[in-house]
């Protein structure tokens, strides 16, 4: 994770927890919803209502950051895509751009105008499959990290002690389709 962004992920765990303390306990505890993975923390005792939604707010910062840079990632991985088959010759220049402008569902009216043919869209697919799936493991080591982060972040801002830290992030570990031990991870997913 780059300098910037944890920065950008320890200024959200500050202002998650500066907020927690302008609105009190009760604002913490009507917003905990009673449902995913750190409830079970409140409910032991292992963490304050107050503590797991500064938790969940840290945490949605990171996503939301990490998202706008996922997005920009898959962008660039199309247009690379796209690039390489205009220098194959299996698309012209004006194909990858109309591929390039359509959104998932324009498709099929690029094959029906006969702008493209489902073979060049095969070949697109095929040339983004293998990226995808590399990109899908650097994904979830990212967000394994930035969880490391915001969490080593809370227990440096004294919101969570380790041992908390530790059970939060063995419960997020477990969450099913998030790689833990729970139910179907997206990996399996097809």
């Amino acid at each position: 994770m780059n300098r910037a962004r944890r920065i950008t992920v320890g200024t959200a765990a500050v202002l998650a927890c500066t907020g927690l303390l302008l609105t009190g306990a009760s604002g913490a505890q009507a917003d905990d919803r009673g449902n995913g993975p750190l409830s079970s923390l409140v409910t032991s005792g292992t963490l304050t209502s107050a503590q797991a939604i500064a938790v969940k707010s840290a945490l949605k910062a990171a996503h939301e950051e990490g998202r706008a840079e996922h997005q920009a990632e898959k962008q660039n991985a199309r247009d690379a895509a796209l690039a390489s088959l205009v220098a194959q010759g299996t698309l012209t220049q004006a194909q990858a751009d109309a591929i390039a402008a359509a959104d998932r569902g324009e498709m099929r009216d690029l094959v029906r105008s006969g702008t493209v043919t489902r073979e060049q869209l095969r070949a697109l697919h095929d040339a983004l499959k293998a990226d995808r799936m590399e990109s899908r493991e650097d994904h979830r080591a990212e967000r394994a990290a930035d969880t490391a982060a915001v969490l080593a972040d809370l227990v440096a801002k004294g919101t969570l002690t380790q041992a908390q830290a530790d059970a939060v992030a063995s419960a997020l570990a477990e969450r099913p389709g998030h790689g833990g031990r729970g139910h179907g991870s997206r990996g399996d997913r097809r």
